[in-house]
């Protein structure tokens, strides 16, 4: 099971990498140093060894190369089922505080996916939230370029 979660996060890691974005203030950094999470912060430079990467051949990924080149960091937060209701609470909080607008909802029978976007002072914030059973996870994309620039349109400011 947990084989087939870090392939599904993989997975949804790469193809958002093109549509994510950057802020000077990141408020979801407050969970680098949480005791009931997992935390992984992937840098600008990390992020530049995308293009090297050695794929498995069924994975096929486009990457626009203006995009990678705006991505400034990658934050993934996760957890199991005891830090749930606290990792849900406080990513909803930044949400609505952020003033940021819904971009997909989608809900299936054991996983449920939300994004969120917004532009920020110096770019913009993809925010993926993920569950799945008794896990959750939270990537946060940060570009150094406005959401018009990477083609996202938002339609629905979250309430």
């Amino acid at each position: 099971m947990k084989r087939i979660i870090a392939k599904y996060l993989f997975a949804l890691l790469l193809a958002f990498i093109g549509t994510a974005t950057y802020a000077q203030e990141n408020p979801f950094d407050k969970f680098a140093d949480s005791e009931n999470l997992s935390y992984t912060y992937v840098s600008k430079q990390m992020i530049g060894l995308i293009k090297d990467w050695d794929l498995p051949t069924n994975l096929s990924l486009n990457f626009n190369s203006q995009d990678i080149n705006n991505l400034h960091s990658v934050q993934i937060i996760s957890c199991g089922k005891d830090a749930i209701g606290e990792l849900k609470s406080e990513a909803m909080s930044i949400i609505k505080k952020g003033d940021f607008k819904t971009f997909l909802q989608a809900n299936a029978a054991e996983v449920k996916t939300h994004i969120y976007s917004k532009d920020a002072k110096k770019g913009c914030i993809v925010v993926v939230i993920t569950e799945i059973k008794h896990e959750m996870v939270v990537c946060v994309f940060t570009y150094d370029c406005q959401l018009k620039d990477l083609g996202i349109k938002t339609t629905t400011k979250y309430n």
